[in-house]
Formats: structure tokens, C-alpha cells, sequence
């Protein structure tokens, strides 16, 4: 596979100019083939039997590694938070995305000797937000809106090796609106690889917006170089084994009134939450809190889901209390909502693998 590390605008793209949205739809559920002009079908293969055994890589090709990704490209300041190393354009709407997934990282590392959901969802994330900027067209400063964020996971092929694990991540462009030259809203379809067995598939769906569109939505009074808050300002932290985590500062939920209830903790210096500054509480922190709050509400360590969907309706805003609420299904299942000022944050809905354990 030959990895890129420079921007290919697509002839499609580039020739969309006008202010209406140039709309590629394709209404396909997750787990359906996918079939868009100039694209190679790309099935979403959600299925397959457990019981296969699980093949773990010895050793990194040390080609797959160099040149890395520039940081800017995923939307990060620390180059070890950097989960990209390259990637392939097949056509306007398939890439191959080659991704390392570190075996020692302080934040996404693996916990009980497995990679997490959470590692998954940042991969599936940080592939969006590369192809936007470097294949897609999006211009350095939009804002990415994020809609929907899912996953299916195999969790006994997500056991770790001796090294870092090298996943390819197949992914397809499925819908494409166009708005002034750039993309207005994405939704992509991602199989993820390990050698020649798929572990994961996932999707995502957003928006973006310039600079200046987002300042009008944002009402310009909401400053974006925010102070970190001092730690005597935090609420007390849930234990962190109850969630899964090893260190007080990685962890986002503070006890609530009753069980299944609690209050969002962010920490803004922490690095691997708040990566940089903001105007609002990112959405990889309310992930991050939706997975703690089914951590602990499932008293299992660690609640290894079988899949997520993830849905978000607004922005989290700072210094307004959030609350976080999660409850059985009936099924098995989780789900977790997010609350602030009486309005809904965001929505997930977790689905256990009973053979995870």
C-alpha cells in the first residue's frame, strides 16, 4: 500500500462551486454494500463468527511509520496522540488509511489487555478528519460538527501483542453535500483491519463551517482561549478503577444524587481531553463519559461493548452543570444520555458481547 502525506483534491470536488449543496446520497444502513459513482463497493461486513482465532502482528513495518501524519490533519498538538501514519486514495470516495494504535499510551492505551471503544471511535474519528482536510477539501479553520458516531467491534480479536498494532481502515465516502465549494456535511463508512482480519466497522456523520459561520452560529460571545480550572474547582472524581481508568485526571464523572447518576468532571488540563482550547466541551469528552458511565453502571471490568451509536444534538457548554444518566435496556444493552439546562446533550446506546469476557 502506498501511504500519501500530501493533499489530493478529487476532480468531483473540485468542479462543485456552487452555493446550493451539490448533494452524492446513498440511503444505505450500516451493513449494507455501498455503491457511489467512481467508487469501488466497499462492504460493511458487521457478522462474522467470533470464533475465529485472532492473529497478532509480531512486528511494524518500519515503512508504515514514516513520513507520520501531520498533526494538524487530525486536529491534535501532541504528536503521540497522532494515530494516522498514511493513506491510500483508491478513488473520489475510497481510501485505505493506515493507523498504529499504541501499545503504551497514557490515554488510549489498552486496558485489561485489549484495545478499547474508545481507541476505536478516536481511530474512526482522526480518519475523518484527515481525509476531510487532506482528500475532501475542507479548509484549514472549519469547524467539524459531529452528528453521529458509531461502532461494531470483535472484542477477541482486539487482544493485544508484544508491539503496536497496525490496522488498516477501509473507509468510504457515503453521503457528500457540497456548500460553496467545500464539503457542508460527511458521512463515511469505515472497516478496520488487522492484517487480514477485520476487527471493527464503524461510521460517523458531520458537519463543518467556516470560521466566520461559526462565530455567527456561536453569537461571538463565547471566548475560545478558555483557563484551565484550578483543581480545587473540580467536583470530587468517582473512583477511578469503577471506571476503568488508573488516574484521577482521566476521570470525567463526579457521584450524583442517586445510582445510574452523575455530574460531568471536566478537566480542561487534562491533554488528552482538551487538546486544545475551545468554546465548548468537546465531544470526545461526552464519549469518553458515556463509555465511564457504563463502566460503572455494568460493575464488569472493563465493559467491553460489542457495538455503540452515538448520537449528539448540541453543544456542551462550560460552567452549566451536565448530567449524566445511564440505565439498562432490557436487552442487555446500556444506554446513556447527557443533559444540560433540561436539554439533551447526547445520546448512546451501548450493546454488550457476551463472550468478551
Amino acid at each position: 500500500m502506498t501511504l500519501h502525506t500530501h493533499a489530493v483534491l478529487p476532480q468531483q470536488l473540485r468542479s462543485a462551486t456552487t452555493e446550493e449543496p451539490a448533494v452524492i446520497t446513498l440511503d444505505a444502513p450500516l451493513g449494507a454494500p455501498v455503491d457511489l459513482p467512481g467508487a469501488v463497493p466497499l462492504a460493511m461486513p458487521l457478522d462474522i463468527p467470533l470464533d475465529i482465532a485472532v492473529e497478532i502482528p509480531v512486528e511494524i513495518p518500519a515503512e508504515r511509520l514514516r513520513p507520520p501524519v501531520e498533526k494538524s490533519l487530525v486536529n491534535r498538538t501532541r504528536a503521540a496522540d497522532v494515530l494516522p501514519v498514511g493513506w491510500e486514495r483508491h478513488s473520489d470516495t475510497k481510501f485505505t488509511v493506515g493507523v498504529r494504535w499504541p501499545l503504551k499510551h497514557r490515554y488510549f492505551g489498552p486496558q485489561e489487555g485489549r484495545y478499547s471503544s474508545q481507541l476505536i471511535l478516536e481511530t474512526i474519528r482522526q480518519c475523518g478528519l484527515l481525509l476531510s482536510y487532506a482528500e475532501l477539501g475542507v479548509p484549514t479553520g472549519h469547524h467539524f460538527v459531529m452528528w453521529d458516531l458509531r461502532h461494531r467491534a470483535w472484542p477477541r480479536r482486539l487482544l493485544t501483542g508484544g508491539t503496536d498494532a497496525m490496522i488498516d481502515v477501509e473507509v468510504q465516502v457515503t453521503d457528500l453535500r457540497m456548500r460553496g465549494g467545500s464539503p457542508g456535511e460527511v458521512t463515511l463508512q469505515m472497516v478496520l483491519r488487522r492484517g487480514e482480519r477485520i476487527v471493527a466497522a464503524g461510521s460517523t456523520r458531520y458537519s463543518l463551517m467556516s470560521p466566520a459561520a461559526y462565530r455567527r452560529m456561536r453569537g461571538g460571545a463565547v471566548p475560545l482561549d478558555l483557563p484551565a480550572p484550578l483543581p480545587q474547582d473540580l467536583p470530587t472524581a468517582v473512583e477511578p478503577a469503577s471506571v476503568c481508568r488508573k488516574e484521577h485526571r482521566d476521570v470525567v464523572l463526579s457521584p450524583g444524587e442517586c445510582e445510574g447518576q452523575w455530574l460531568l468532571r471536566a478537566d480542561t488540563s487534562n491533554p488528552s481531553l482538551f487538546d486544545h482550547a475551545n468554546d465548548h466541551i468537546p465531544g470526545m469528552v461526552l464519549v469518553e463519559a458515556a463509555h465511564q458511565a457504563a463502566q460503572s453502571l455494568a460493575l464488569r471490568a472493563p465493559f467491553v461493548p460489542g457495538s455503540s451509536e452515538l448520537s449528539f444534538t448540541r453543544y456542551a457548554e462550560f460552567g452549566v452543570p451536565i448530567r449524566i444518566e445511564a440505565q439498562p435496556t432490557g436487552d442487555g444493552g446500556l444506554r446513556v444520555t447527557g443533559l444540560q439546562d433540561g436539554n439533551s446533550l447526547f445520546t448512546a446506546q451501548f450493546d454488550g458481547d457476551p463472550t468478551a469476557g
